[in-house]
């Protein structure tokens, strides 16, 4: 006994020399890393403690005091976690913990691997000075933890009434001893470590999930987070997400197919709404904001919030009420009451990118659950927008815009005049096309094409627009009732007076605003208002539903109305291995849509200037002036408006271009044959 004192004594005089005489070199942490990593620890501790308690509750036995009970079991806990940071982690699981204490060898491969994981967590050097001073912190952080878990036995109103003016204030002036207070930063650290997996105490979790290398403490330092608005951090998302279009080059924006203008309106839209129902930093959103806004969407009216100026400065609640009291007042009608499921899907899917974007960075923001808010549509996709009939297009064409009106301000009511415009052509061509509204709105003059005789659309990225997808890049053959109507005729007109864009009068005031929007608010309302057929979701695109239901019932293989469609298949190795459907077939696909505009008569060309902008100021958006002289002679008119417009009379017998003496030819072709 005497000879093992002896050896023990010895030991500690060199460590004590050695102390004093060698250097020790620097900890493996600095001192601010091992604070964030105790006040981190800690936070996680305080849930893993409630969590004990409970437990510990339940396995009371019978007989025993249950405060005693955990009484004992805290100590015991606190005596170990004293025994580890005095001593360190036992070399093996036989070894003893410093003062002769004995735990199971279960207990000690759980510690080291909780050590283990917290270093892999953090991204931190592997070494045993790492490995012991981590174990360190995580039980000194498991000591405090416990005295404070007992001071809020003890007193539990004093200990909640600090804790609700930490979370209000944001600061706190609790001393160490009784309960460390911390950053909001550190308060966030609860959701990377919760309550206990199931694995046993004291061990925590085996794995974890590890930060991004070079990221070690910056979740921990950095308070950036602490006033970024919802709308502030949409901005923020926009300009350093790629998709999104910023954080990248021009030439990976395009690869990465960046989301376009209207895309973008829609995340910001999103974000603005969200904004004003929780107007604080968007870290410390929790799911009862996330309620009351779903609360507030329900309320709102769908078509005319955010519409007028007025609401820019108004809070949801102040609009959701002033719904109310119009829809008291019958001038609203409850279907206009609350956003629709596929609007509300598309707000959540953009805010929920947003906040998992945000949380990655902030790891103190609240985990949220979004899935509960996202609705499937269990319509049938077939019935989600109702088709035209020929005879709704029959009825739709004997309106005064096509067969004469009184003026260019009075296109809905009876008169002589024919104005050869986006609004006469546009419908048209969609009803004969089976395209999407603004893969017709954004053509120009040089999307419209010659092959073998037979003029065609070129569907296609330009300047002026882009497309859907990558299959809506197509060949649309011209249907010979739009080619007896005269739309070559305009397309020349079009050309001779310098434009390049097909639609001069869809030219955006704004290049966030697309010429298929203008068209709509322009054109397409005031048509709408004289179709008592319309149900809701008809418009321009049910012609595209109604080519495609023709083309069925016709029996057009599913894979040449897809190409006419710029549809894909079910099949994409069939898609591979195919070709697209050649023009002289998909002519004859074309004169199957149904003809509705027989009565209508052929009328020189008589362009409507009204909306048109000078060539010249379009050359930012691609649709600059074009360099070449009119061929045709031009006589200036006025209709009963004042309006100035243009109709050319054109000379059959001097030398046209061959597109518009093609286009008359394939007239007489497609009128030969039948199909």
């Amino acid at each position: 006994m005497a000879r093992q004192r002896a050896i023990r004594l010895a030991d500690y005089a060199d460590t004590i020399r050695l102390s004093l005489e060698g250097d020790p070199g620097q900890p493996p942490l600095t001192e601010a890393e091992r604070n964030a990593q105790f006040r981190r620890m800690l936070l996680a501790e305080r849930d893993r403690l409630e969590a004990l308690h409970l437990a510990i509750l339940n396995a009371v036995p019978p007989a025993a005091d249950p405060a005693a009970h955990v009484t004992a079991a805290l100590a015991e806990l606190q005596r170990l976690s004293r025994a580890v940071v005095r001593g360190g982690l036992p070399q093996s699981p036989t070894d003893p913990l410093a003062g002769g204490l004995s735990v199971t060898h279960r207990c000690v491969e759980l510690w080291q691997a909780e050590v283990d994981a917290e270093i892999a967590q953090q991204n931190l050097q592997v070494s045993d000075a790492m490995h012991r001073a981590m174990a360190k912190i995580i039980h000194e952080a498991r000591i405090a933890a416990v005295a404070e878990f007992e001071a809020r036995l003890a007193d539990p109103a004093a200990a909640y009434a600090q804790y609700n003016r930490e979370w209000v204030d944001g600061e706190s002036t609790r001393s160490y001893g009784t309960a460390p207070s911390l950053s909001a930063t550190d308060r966030g650290k609860l959701d990377d470590s919760r309550a206990p997996t199931g694995r046993g105490w004291p061990g925590r979790h085996e794995t974890r999930t590890a930060l991004r290398p070079g990221n070690r403490f910056t979740a921990l330092q950095d308070d950036a987070w602490a006033d970024v608005s919802v709308t502030a951090a949409a901005q923020k998302y926009i300009a350093a997400e790629p998709r999104a279009g910023g954080g990248a080059s021009q030439k990976l924006k395009h690869a990465r197919r960046a989301w376009d203008d209207k895309t973008r309106r829609q995340f910001e839209s999103a974000a603005m709404l969200l904004g004003k129902a929780f107007p604080g930093p968007i870290c410390k959103m929790q799911q009862d904001d996330l309620d009351r806004f779903v609360a507030l969407l329900d309320r709102l009216p769908a078509r005319s919030h955010h519409k007028c100026e007025r609401h820019k400065d108004m809070t949801l609640e102040e609009i959701c009420d002033e719904a109310d009291e119009m829809l008291k007042a019958g001038k609203l009608s409850p279907d206009e009451i609350g956003l629709m499921p596929p609007t509300t899907n598309r707000h959540f899917r953009f805010l929920r990118s947003l906040c998992e974007w945000v949380r990655k960075r902030a790891p103190q923001m609240a985990e949220l659950n979004w899935d509960s808010y996202i609705f499937a549509d269990d319509r049938d996709s077939r019935d989600q927008r109702p088709a035209f009939t020929p005879a709704q297009g029959q009825e739709m064409f004997t309106l005064p815009i096509w067969t004469g009106c009184d003026g260019a301000d009075r296109r809905n009511h009876p008169g002589p005049y024919i104005f050869h415009d986006a609004g006469y052509w546009l419908p048209l061509m969609c009803w004969y096309s089976g395209a999407r509204r603004e893969e017709i709105a954004k053509l120009m003059t040089a999307d419209v094409l010659l092959e073998d005789d037979v003029p065609y659309l070129n569907i296609a990225v330009t300047a002026s627009g882009r497309l859907k997808n990558a299959r809506s890049v197509r060949i649309i053959p011209i249907h010979g009732e739009l080619l007896r109507l005269g739309l070559l005729d305009y397309v020349e007109a079009i050309r001779n007076e310098g434009y390049q864009i097909l639609f001069p009068d869809l030219l955006p005031g704004t290049s966030r605003q697309r010429m298929g929007d203008v068209y709509y608010k322009r054109y397409w309302r005031s048509v709408a208002k004289h179709l008592p057929f319309l149900q809701p979701g008809q418009a321009l695109h049910s012609h595209r539903h109604m080519v495609s239901t023709q083309l069925k019932d016709a029996e057009v293989f599913p894979e040449k109305r897809n190409d006419l469609l710029g549809h894909g298949s079910k099949n994409p190795m069939a898609d591979r291995y195919s070709k697209a459907t050649r023009l002289r077939k998909l002519i004859k696909i074309v004169q199957r849509i149904p003809v509705t505009t027989a009565h209508l008569p052929t009328t020189p060309v008589n362009l409507c200037m009204r909306y048109w902008s000078s060539p010249q100021s379009q050359s930012a958006a691609g649709r600059s002036k074009a360099t070449h002289a009119p061929t045709e002679e031009v006589k200036d008119s006025k209709d009963r408006t004042g309006t100035r417009c243009s109709t050319l009379y054109i000379d059959r017998e001097c030398d046209l271009p061959s597109l518009w003496e093609a286009g008359h030819r394939i007239v007489d072709y497609v009128a030969s044959r039948t199909y």
